[in-house]
């Protein structure tokens, strides 16, 4: 006799909807440390830079994209796995 101890929430996607979420939370993770381990510390060196102009407003907002769109991505899909006909959530 086998009793499940673990809750039915925290499993691996089932849906493809469940997977975007989880790839795009990888991405943003990498780019999170990325930015935490290599552009705030060149920030207190270098006051005028071009490149830094450049490309870190792109590289912030694409940041806070992948992170906003994973979690709607992520709740949608919870919620419409959990509103399935035959669901028993």
């Amino acid at each position: 006799m086998t009793t499940q101890s673990s809750s039915s929430f925290v499993q691996r996607p089932g849906t493809r909807l469940g997977w975007w979420a989880v790839g795009l939370l990888a991405v943003f993770a990498v780019m999170f440390i990325i930015n935490a381990a290599v552009f705030v510390p060149t920030a207190q060196g270098v006051s005028n830079s071009t490149w830094r102009q450049t490309f870190l407003p792109f590289y912030g907002i694409f940041l806070m994209l992948c992170g906003l769109v994973a979690g709607i991505v992520g709740l949608v899909a919870v919620i419409r796995i959990t509103n399935a006909p035959g669901s028993s959530g």
